[in-house]
């Protein structure tokens, strides 16, 4: 993530991190939900991310419990700003917003 984000010349007034669960009760059944990891692990590598990015990124760092918590949040930021928003992650994480930001995308 680093040599990423040092060739980069911007920088980010937000961070966010997530685990890759729609919600904080997973839908066992969904496509969507990441059977690899257990919840407990997915919130931890959050918190992992989180803390690189606040040794090498810039801007405010939110760490949320799942997708839908973090949409949420950056549609109440959106309220009083102009954001343009970075997804990236694993196939699950960005499904998942995909999901929620465009449901009848299959």
């Amino acid at each position: 993530m680093y040599f990423v984000y040092s060739q980069m010349r911007h920088s980010f007034d937000y961070a966010l991190f997530c685990p890759t669960a729609l919600k904080v009760s997973p839908d066992m059944k969904s496509d969507l939900t990441n059977f690899n990891q257990s919840a407990s692990e997915q919130r931890k590598r959050s918190q992992q991310c989180a803390s690189t990015w606040k040794e090498i990124g810039t801007g405010e760092i939110l760490v949320f419990d799942c997708i839908t918590s973090t949409v949420e949040r950056i549609e109440k930021l959106a309220e009083t700003e102009d954001l343009d928003v970075l997804v990236t992650g694993s196939l699950h994480l960005v499904g998942g917003v995909l999901s929620l930001i465009e449901p009848s995308v299959d």
